[in-house]
């Protein structure tokens, strides 16, 4: 054993070189400096210089859990060939990231080349380089086990990881002992690109369905067309930007391959997109009116929508009129709308009930 201020160094066998102030430890070495808490197989410690290297080594640096094959390290700078990074015990469900090379600077960041970012064993992404700091944002996972007796057991996830400072991408990830799994790309952001500040959610999802039971068995009349082994998925995505003070984006889009795949597989979203509504809305505030262009097309074939492609809209709010105590307010808008007669069951367009048949557009 050596014990030196805050350093700590034990292992089975511990050479200590005076003229070099160098230790040499093997056989189960444990260091312990500040925060830095070291197992591993072989350690060289140069006492003068406070440089020390190690082999198959298993580091922990709150918060993560740092193992690789060598590790060199110096004041203020450790690095790591070969390593994998833990946010947390490694195992199953721990965010993970595998890296050829790794830099830790001053026990606050890091960055790694060639990195695979997933979960326990299973990749999820691949990226050249990545950094971050250990104060800044953590993995996201959000999971849930269950039962139905449509689905079998199953376990849904949503995992997202850090890439850099408001950007988390990752991927949904389930599995159903009956109908297989789902799989699909996610990302939340919330930071500024040039002079705009952006944010949002896209969360989407495939999956083969391996059902046995037809679809049109478990929601009779809902689904005569759909059976099992069909490809199903969904797409949900909101967004908003921020231009200036007077200028912003707000969009939604939810794309469903069937009306009933979120309430098979994905109730919690299910309940917030039962309507599913796809728009994108651009608008100005400018004094003393509001102008707006809006989109809303009609992606669900499924779905009865009379789409606005696009519609120009002025809103003039309640304000004085001249010097009186009279208000005013108003609005101008123009738009190209287009339905689907079969969608609405052959009925006229909900906005001209006396629309002959086979005209679907109208300004």
């Amino acid at each position: 054993e050596i014990l030196d201020d805050d350093l700590f160094l034990k292992a089975d066998k511990v050479r200590y070189d005076r003229r070099t102030q160098i230790a040499y430890a093997s056989g189960n070495v444990q260091l312990t400096h500040k925060k830095l808490r070291l197992l591993a197989e072989t350690l060289e410690y140069n006492f003068k210089d406070r440089t020390f290297t190690a082999s198959s080594f298993r580091a922990g640096l709150p918060p993560i859990i740092i193992e690789g094959d060598n590790l060199e390290g110096a004041p203020g700078l450790i690095r790591v060939d070969r390593g994998d990074f833990h946010y947390g015990e490694p195992g199953p469900f721990t965010p993970r990231i595998s890296a050829s090379g790794v830099e830790i600077v001053s026990d606050d960041s890091f960055k790694a080349r060639r990195a695979r970012l997933g979960v326990g064993t299973i990749p999820l992404l691949s990226v050249p380089r990545y950094s971050n700091t250990f104060r800044g944002q953590r993995p996201e996972i959000d999971g849930k086990l269950g039962y139905r007796s449509s689905l079998g057991a199953y376990a849904q996830s949503e995992i997202l990881l850090p890439i850099e400072q408001g950007l988390l991408v990752g991927a949904n990830l389930d599995v159903y002992t009956s109908r297989g799994i789902l799989i699909g790309p996610a990302t939340r952001y919330d930071r500024t690109w040039g002079h705009a500040h952006h944010e949002g959610h896209l969360s989407t999802g495939w999956i083969k369905d391996q059902g046995d039971v037809e679809l049109s068995q478990i929601y009779p009349g809902d689904f005569p067309e759909v059976t099992g082994d069909d490809d199903r998925g969904f797409i949900l995505w909101n967004h908003r930007s921020d231009f200036s003070e007077d200028i912003e984006l707000v969009s939604s889009m939810n794309y469903l391959d069937d009306s009933d795949v979120l309430r098979d597989f994905r109730r919690d979203l299910f309940r917030n997109t039962q309507d599913p509504d796809s728009y994108a809305s651009l608008a100005w505030t400018t004094d003393p009116f509001y102008l707006s262009l809006t989109a809303r097309p009609r992606i669900n074939n499924f779905q009865s929508v009379v789409e606005r492609l696009p519609e120009l809209r002025v809103d003039l709010p309640w304000i004085p009129f001249f010097e009186t105590d009279t208000y005013q307010a108003g609005h101008f808008s123009a738009a190209r709308l287009r339905w689907d007669p079969e969608v609405l069951g052959g009925a006229p367009s909900p906005l001209d009930p006396l629309n002959p048949p086979g005209n679907n557009t109208r300004w």
